[in-house]
Order: C-alpha cells, then sequence, then structure tokens
C-alpha cells in the first residue's frame, strides 16, 4: 500500500513539510552573529539564551560554526549572551579576564542580533617607514590601523604597530605639530594583513593637507560643559579616534578631514555635554560618508537622565527609565576587577520596567567567575538610546566602538543619548 507523504519517516531539517502537514510550528528561527572589534567571526567560551522570562540554556554552535535557536509561536522576547575568548580588550583602561555581551529584543525587531566582542581578535604585524618632512609645521607622524596607533618622535622613521587579520585592510598616516594636531594625511588602502607585511615607504607633502571645516556652536544644559570632537572609521578597518582631525568645546570650531577619503569610508562627528560631577551626559553621534564632509550644525536633542542611585549588588537592578518616549533601547555596561559586562536591551522586551536586573549567568556552564567578589569596586553606565535608523538596523549592523559602548555604523544614522554613570562597592 502507497503510504501518505505526511506519514514518511523525514529528515529533522523538513520541518517546514512536516508543518504543512500538521506538524509542530518550531516558531521563530533567531541567528546571532557574534564578532570581534574588527567585525571577524569571534570565538567563543560559552553561549546562552533564554526565551521570554525562562531560564537560560546552554547553546551550541551548530557543524558549520553558526548559532541558533526557536523562539516558539505566540512568543516574542529573547536573550542571548556571550562570554568572548581574549582577556585584553580593545578598550585600553580596561584589563579584564572576562569580556561578556548580553543582548535581550524581541523577534520584531531583530531575528539577527549582532554581539561585538570588545576584543582585537588575530592580528597581523605590519612595518614601515614614513617621512612628512615635507609638511610645513610638522613635528611627528602617526600611523593608524585597525585600532592600533604608533607615534613617532621625529618627520621621518620606521614604525611598527598591528592591524586585524585579513585583506582589504588599509593604514592611515597623520602628519601632525608639537600639540599633535592634524595638519596632512592619507589613507593607503589594499593591504593583505595575512602575516607580517613590510609596507612600503609613505610620503607626505603639503599635498596631502587635510581639509578644514567648522562646527558651529552648540547649547549645553545651565552648568553643564560641552564639547565635540571628529573620529574616522575607515573601509578597512581602522579606526582614528579624536587623534589630529579636530576636538573643541560647545562653542564650536574646527575638524579636519582627509583628500583621499572614499565611499565607504566613515566619518563620526560626536557632540556632547556633560554635568559638573560628571555622571549625567546627553550626546548627539552623526555618522557621515566621508566624501560628504562639511561644515557642520548640530544640537543635542535629548534631555539628560534624572539623577538616580543604584543599590549596591553584584547583579544590580540598572536605569531604565528615561522620559522620553523616543528611546528605542537601552545600553549598560558593568566593570569590576576581572569581570567587563555589556548589555543591550530594547524598550519592548523591558515591557514598562523602568530598571533593568541584570541577569545571573554564574551557573551555567563556561560562565562561572564572571561575577564581581564582594569588596570589589563596580562601575557601571547607562544610556539610553533613540535612532533614526530602524530597530533591526540598529541591532544588526557593524560597530564603531567608542569608548566602552558599540555603536550601529552607517552613513546617515543619527544616535541621541543619555548617560547616566556611578560605583559602588559590592557588599
Amino acid at each position: 500500500m502507497k503510504k501518505s507523504l505526511c506519514r514518511a519517516t523525514v529528515p529533522i531539517f523538513l520541518l517546514g513539510l512536516l508543518a504543512a502537514c500538521g506538524g509542530k510550528d518550531p516558531g521563530t528561527k533567531v541567528t546571532p552573529a557574534v564578532v570581534d572589534a574588527a567585525g571577524n567571526p569571534a570565538p567563543l567560551v560559552a553561549v546562552a539564551y533564554q526565551v521570554e522570562s525562562d531560564a537560560w540554556r546552554v547553546l551550541s554552535p551548530d557543524a558549520d560554526g553558526k548559532l541558533s535557536f526557536y523562539v516558539p509561536k505566540g512568543k516574542t522576547r529573547y536573550g542571548v549572551a556571550v562570554r568572548c575568548t581574549g582577556t585584553t580588550p580593545v578598550v585600553s583602561s580596561l584589563m579584564n579576564d572576562s569580556v561578556n555581551v548580553v543582548v535581550q529584543l524581541t523577534t520584531e525587531e531583530s531575528t539577527a542580533p549582532r554581539l561585538t566582542c570588545l576584543t582585537p581578535g588575530p592580528l597581523a604585524s605590519l612595518t614601515g617607514r614614513a617621512d612628512v618632512s615635507g609638511v610645513t609645521g610638522a613635528a611627528k607622524f602617526m600611523v593608524f590601523s585597525g585600532r592600533d596607533g604608533w607615534y613617532s618622535r621625529s618627520t621621518a622613521s620606521g614604525y611598527y604597530l598591528t592591524a586585524p587579520y585579513g585583506t582589504g585592510r588599509d593604514v592611515v598616516v597623520l602628519a601632525a605639530d608639537t600639540s599633535r594636531k592634524g595638519l596632512a594625511g592619507k589613507l593607503v588602502r589594499g593591504i593583505s594583513a595575512l602575516n607580517s607585511v613590510s609596507l612600503p615607504d609613505i610620503t607626505l607633502t603639503n599635498a596631502d593637507a587635510l581639509v578644514n571645516h567648522n562646527v558651529a556652536a552648540f547649547a549645553v544644559p545651565p552648568g553643564w560643559s560641552g564639547k565635540y570632537s571628529l573620529s574616522l572609521y575607515t573601509a578597512g578597518g581602522t579606526t582614528v579616534r579624536n587623534q589630529g582631525l579636530g576636538a573643541g568645546s560647545h562653542a564650536g570650531g574646527s575638524i579636519r578631514a582627509f583628500a583621499n577619503t572614499q565611499a565607504g569610508d566613515i566619518y563620526m562627528l560626536g557632540i556632547y555635554a556633560s554635568s559638573s560631577t560628571n555622571d549625567r551626559g546627553t550626546m548627539r553621534l552623526r555618522f557621515i560618508d566621508a566624501p560628504d564632509l562639511g561644515d557642520i550644525s548640530e544640537s543635542l536633542q535629548i534631555d539628560p537622565f534624572a539623577p538616580r542611585t543604584v543599590a549596591a549588588a553584584a547583579r544590580p537592578a540598572l536605569p531604565a527609565n528615561h522620559a522620553d518616549e523616543g528611546v528605542l533601547a537601552y545600553m549598560f555596561v558593568t566593570t569590576s576587577t576581572g569581570n567587563f559586562w555589556m548589555y543591550t536591551v530594547s524598550r519592548p522586551w523591558l515591557a514598562g520596567a523602568e530598571a533593568y536586573a541584570v541577569p545571573d549567568l554564574g551557573g551555567l556552564y563556561g560562565f562561572g567567575h564572571t561575577q564581581p567578589l564582594s569588596g570589589e569596586t563596580m562601575d557601571w553606565y547607562a544610556m539610553a538610546l533613540k535612532a533614526n535608523i530602524s530597530p533591526q538596523k540598529l541591532f544588526e549592523l557593524p560597530r564603531a566602538i567608542d569608548y566602552y559602548f558599540a555603536f550601529p555604523r552607517e552613513k546617515g544614522a543619527v544616535l541621541d543619548i543619555a548617560l547616566l554613570q556611578g560605583s559602588f562597592v559590592v557588599p
């Protein structure tokens, strides 16, 4: 007798067919991407996931090293947590043994969230020689690749630095005066950083002079101070953060651009305000396709957090109660001796909660010894985030790393952020 197709024995990967025949719908598939600071896939110590408010579970990659799980039909909230390999985050002020990243979102916002570990990933060494003696006023030069920088003491010398492993990398050379103000510079592209690389000599002259633009004055809350700065994120993965490209107060001033940038290179112009006690701040970050950089007029578009303290605890409840209805998500960081945690939590996931309870993952395989000990000092940071991009882009775009945070990076993106921070001794 001929068997019905729906009664036949079939492999588990034919879930769609089974569903059509009356089988169980597995729900919505979530495929997290975990990357290092250079955007490459990051090797991991441990991964866990959560559905709604259920217990966290260990998540293992498939045979191809990919991560995935299902959020059952009728449910939308989920979380992913990773413990990253590497003991030296790219944030130089941190020397942490445990670098951990958590996202908690809904399936309506993203089913492919990007978790960025603040670890450098594999590196290749670069050596070369630069000469900026032909730049009027130059006293030294700086070379950047990835997030590494090399600073000379003269206008001509050899240099050594590292670059993220891979092809299509680049270096940025910047001639500067005695105060590190950039005078001339260029991007050198197409570097295959697969092993130790010796680069051709790089020479800068006045023909490579930076192009000057202006940043208009902007208002800050009464009694607060303000500043602005310009950073560059190149298409080849190099970051030039506030080094010689222009920074100043809220009174405005100049910024300086490279003449040979191209589409895919992105400037980040940031304007900032901070309270007199330095525990609260606001900022606006604008990402600009590098060839389009010109004079800029910006204003802060989010109110500060109301003052608030956080009760001391190994797993504190962090403030998620900013009054602006446009807030899409919160970003939190906690750091203590040996441990760094970065959390991204969407407003829909919070479902009206005004505080974010840091999850307890210490009992899961691979997450042991990631919690602070009694007597340690914990520093905490909370950011309320608005954006002119969709939630999907907000949670899935490649990142620009600025201090402890990894922000979505795309030309035209504008982020408005309120910051609150503090510290306490863990009881």
